[in-house]
This record gives structure tokens, sequence and C-alpha cells, in this order.
């Protein structure tokens, strides 16, 4: 919230619309009350997935990309058409392994990914590249939303070339302030980028995720314009 939006009543508080909350069914004791937009639901692994390998994971590579690109903004970088199309490719292809990991409609992930792109782009949010990309080293942990999200897209058969930029992009993020990816920075600058997919991101050795993440380093490392590997990623 800034001061404007306030307009003098600092008790002003603004929401995006969504206004759905799930909950984990099988936490409740008793009967589960009736509640307008509470969402009970079994299993709960798959929201906490649907958060972090859709949601988590297209927002940090449009921070990560755009962040090459120059913006400030997440709005200003989904706005642009090849980070768009980047983003949200890769947001169908986790949606794509999470409805056959979890057995969903993929149609209902679809919808959200579209709604998320959306949301993306709101300019009053006011949220920057630099705040979605921090804290680097966590964001490529194995478990988390780029590496996690790579791993389900390879388990299930489906594409991670978009999020295997996502990945070399991480590694290229450069801020003052980013405590996080100091450890990055020095095992790169130490080891190489093996060292991080392996050590931080818990990849295979000489595996498929990692052969890709590498060729896209190798790219921005020399200069390739990003809107050319971007196009590359979306033809693999």
């Amino acid at each position: 919230m800034t001061p404007e939006m306030q307009e003098g009543n600092i008790l002003r508080i603004c929401v995006e619309e969504y206004g759905i909350l799930p909950v984990d069914k099988d936490a409740f004791k008793g009967e589960i009350p009736m509640i307008k937009n509470l969402l009970p639901y079994s299993p709960f692994d798959f929201y906490i997935q649907r958060k972090l390998f859709i949601h988590n994971m297209g927002h940090a590579l449009a921070a990560y990309l755009g962040k090459l690109k120059g913006y400030t903004y997440i709005w200003e970088a989904i706005n642009d058409p090849f980070i768009k199309l980047a983003v949200t490719s890769a947001m169908k292809d986790c949606a794509t392994a999470m409805a056959i990991e979890h057995h969903v409609e993929l149609k209902m992930l679809l919808e959200h990914v579209e709604d998320l792109i959306y949301r993306f782009g709101n300019r009053q949010l006011g949220d920057t590249i630099n705040r979605v990309g921090n804290d680097t080293k966590r964001k490529l942990s194995e478990k988390d939303r780029l590496a996690g999200a790579a791993m389900l897209c390879q388990k299930q058969s489906v594409n991670t070339s978009g999020i295997c930029l996502g990945i070399a992009a991480a590694m290229h993020f450069d801020m003052d302030s980013n405590s996080g990816l100091i450890g990055v920075r020095e095992l790169i600058e130490e080891k190489g980028y093996v060292s991080v997919l392996r050590e931080v991101c818990g990849l295979a050795a000489e595996g498929m995720i990692e052969t890709s993440v590498l060729s896209f380093c190798k790219m921005l490392d020399t200069g390739v314009d990003l809107n050319e590997i971007i196009d590359k990623s979306l033809k693999e």
C-alpha cells in the first residue's frame, strides 16, 4: 500500500479480487464449517505444489528474465511479449505435469495460469523485480519453485526448457543487497555453474535439466540476445 492509494486514510487496505481460501481438509477436527469461499481439499499437497511450482515459479521467472532486460517492476516484465510468452509457457508446462501427478483436470490449472498472468500485470501492486528475485539461493534450492518444478516436469515427461532458462537467469541475477545470492556467486566463481546445479539445486549429474541449464548459461555469457534465447527455449 502506498500513501497515494490510502488517500489520507491509514486504515484503508486494497486487495486483489481473488477471494478463495484453500485449506487442508484432513487437518480439521470434527465438522468442517460452511464458510463462503473456504475450500477444504485433500490431499492439500496439491495446493502447496500449485502455489510453489506454478505461481511462485512463474513469478520468479518473470523477475529473473525481467532483470536481464533491465526492468524494475514485475508488471513491466510481464508486459514484454517475449517474457510473457516464456513465463506462460513454463507455467503451462508445470500445470500439465501437475495434472498428471495429481490426477486433476488440466483445464482448471490452465485457467489458473491465465488468471495469474493477468494478476502479474497489476501495476497497483508495485511488485519489484528485486523483491521477487531476492533470496536467490533459497529459490534455487532442490524442492523450491525452480528446481522442484523442473524435476516434477521431468518426472512426468513434460518439457522443462522454460524452467531451465529460469534457473540459468536466476544464476545471472544481480542486485547489491541480495544476500541470498552471495553463496551462489561464490560457488560459481570457485567451481562453476555445475556446483550450483548439484549442491544448491540438487540436480542429477549430467542429467537433461543440468545440460539444458548449462546451455542457456553459455548463451547468456556469450551475449546472445535474450529474445533469441527465449525463442530457442520455446522450440525445444
